[in-house]
This record gives C-alpha cells, sequence and structure tokens, in this order.
C-alpha cells in the first residue's frame, strides 16, 4: 500500500459523507485480495478479516466503494464477486505466487467500465489504464454478440437479496439518484414547515447511492415522504420528547425511512399540545434547593411539636 493513500480525497470525502470507516477498510481490503485483485462479495466473512471489532453493517462499506468507483461487484457461476479496478496499477505480484481461483469479471458492462475509467483518471491511476481497456473490450464485444444493450437508465432486477430487496447495478442505482432527491423537493415544496428543506445535493452522493440500495424504488420513497407530509412530529407541529419544536430534514429521512414507512411517525389521533417550558439549569437547582429548604423546614416544625 503507497503512502499516498492518507491524502487521498475521494476516500477522505466519501468516509466524511457516509460516516464510515471507509479509509481504514479500503486499505484492509487490499489484503483480502487474491493476485488479481478479486475477492468473494461475503460481507459478514470480509468484516471479520478488515474490521473484525467495529459495530456496523460491512455491506454498507461495500456498497459505498463501489458506488464511488473504488471497487466492482460482479457475478459468475451464480457466486457474488468483486474486485478493485486499479489492482494493477499498485501491485507487483510476485510469479510464484498461486494463480487467481475466482472466475474473471467477465459480466461487467460498458457503464461499469467507463467509471472505472473516469475513476483512475481522476486520481492520476493511469499507468494500468491501457492494460485494464484491452482486457474488458475483449470481455464487453463477447457480451455485445450474445445479447442486446440495455439503457443505463433501466431498472433490471439482477438477483433477489432477501425478502422485498433487490440487487441493481451501481449504475442504475446512481441515475435513479436525481429522481430521489426531486421526489423529496416536491413534497417539501408542498409543505411550509418543510420548504426550506430543499435539498440541492448532487443525485451521485454516498448516502443517497446507499439508501437507493437498499430500497431502489422511488414510489416507495415517494410514499415515504408523503407520510412525512402528514406528520405532525416530522412537521415541527408536535413536540418531541425532549420539548423541542423541530422539522425533519431529507438526510434524517433517508436514515429513519424503514421506521417512517412502518408508521412510527404516524399522528395516530394525537392532540396537539404546546411545548412545555423547559427549565434552564439556574431554574433547575433553585427549584431543588427550594425543595430541600422545605423539607428541613417541615422537619424542624415536626421535631418542635409537642408528643
Amino acid at each position: 500500500m503507497k503512502p499516498e493513500v492518507a491524502t487521498h480525497e475521494g476516500l477522505f470525502d466519501l468516509e466524511q459523507a457516509t460516516n464510515l470507516p471507509i479509509r481504514f477498510a479500503w486499505v484492509m481490503l487490499w489484503t483480502v485480495c487474491d493476485r488479481e485483485g478479486r475477492f468473494r462479495w461475503r460481507p459478514r466473512m470480509l468484516k471479520a478479516d478488515v474490521l473484525p471489532f467495529d459495530v456496523l453493517d460491512f455491506e454498507l462499506v461495500l456498497d459505498a466503494l463501489a458506488g464511488a468507483g473504488f471497487i466492482q461487484r460482479y457475478e459468475a457461476n451464480g457466486e457474488k464477486y468483486g474486485y478493485i479496478p486499479t489492482w494493477h496499477s499498485h501491485q507487483s505480484i510476485n510469479l510464484r505466487e498461486s494463480a487467481s481461483k475466482l472466475p474473471p469479471p467477465h459480466a461487467l458492462t460498458a457503464g461499469a467500465v467507463k467509471v472505472q475509467r473516469m475513476h483512475m483518471r481522476a486520481h492520476g491511476e493511469g499507468e494500468g489504464e491501457r492494460e485494464l481497456e484491452g482486457e474488458r473490450e475483449r470481455e464487453l464485444e463477447g457480451e455485445r454478440m450474445a445479447c442486446a444493450p440495455v439503457p443505463s437508465t433501466a431498472v433490471v432486477v439482477v438477483a433477489p437479496l432477501e425478502p422485498g430487496r433487490f440487487e441493481y447495478s451501481p449504475g442504475q442505482i446512481r441515475a435513479a439518484g436525481p429522481g430521489l432527491i426531486g421526489a423529496w423537493n416536491n413534497v417539501a415544496a408542498t409543505v411550509p414547515e418543510l420548504s426550506c428543506r430543499a435539498v440541492t445535493a448532487s443525485g451521485e452522493h454516498p448516502k443517497v447511492y446507499t439508501a437507493l440500495r437498499a430500497h431502489p424504488d422511488i414510489n416507495w420513497w415517494a410514499d415515504v415522504f408523503q407520510k412525512v407530509a402528514k406528520s405532525d412530529l416530522l412537521r415541527g407541529l408536535q413536540p418531541w420528547r425532549n420539548g423541542d419544536l423541530k422539522a425533519t430534514d431529507f438526510w434524517w429521512c433517508l436514515r429513519n425511512a424503514d421506521e417512517i414507512a412502518a408508521g412510527s411517525y404516524d399522528n395516530h389521533d394525537r392532540v396537539l399540545l404546546p411545548a412545555a417550558p423547559v427549565a434552564s439549569r439556574a431554574q433547575q437547582r433553585s427549584l431543588r434547593n427550594a425543595a430541600a429548604a422545605e423539607a428541613v423546614i417541615a422537619s424542624l416544625r415536626a421535631e418542635e411539636e409537642p408528643a
């Protein structure tokens, strides 16, 4: 691993945007790859080798790295794999090392190759780009002869991950990013309490990518945002437990979308009450002192009364 990784702005920005240990995970991920930069896409097993003590969903780390172009996911023979596109630009392979036992990424789309090349040019990693281009072009030529091209904006289900959740290509998920932000802005524009919460971030923001990775259906998100528009609590009309009246925002909704969809923040025929005033620390201290003084006075009076 080169020391320049410490000053890699792309990794730093991704870590700040996702609040995940991206940089350390990225460094350690190189240690689990074979001589071709390939690894099995098994988040739980990878986490045991890369981040054994961290309490997090390692699949979110992989998704963030894939969304930013640092790694690429592919399938072969019904198994899921990943590889580092810039592997050969930074590694000098020992010829005595055993050959890779994992299949090559033949199933990459033209859009995925384009993302890899853009990533390599952006970060000055063009040394091995010509070799990568030649290998991938030969693979893609066979694909183009075997099947018709699929538009990059099409939503194609690749394989089910778990009930109610499907896997889409990174390019398809990124293409849906502007639609997700647009769905929020459309709702916010019609709700006075949310009108100042419009989002101007890019549709390729890592948090947007992560949210769409979990729920790629824009209609599902539109329903979630409609629930936000109808919730007195989320609109800032009903006080939270700490007494604050605060409207939610787009990023909070992304993090808590499942709870919103489940109805955890619905009104449930609640009666709107004014927020209870919260005493300052000085006021609370005065109240405690007054209560203590009253207790002492009551005790003294009890001692003075005749038996």
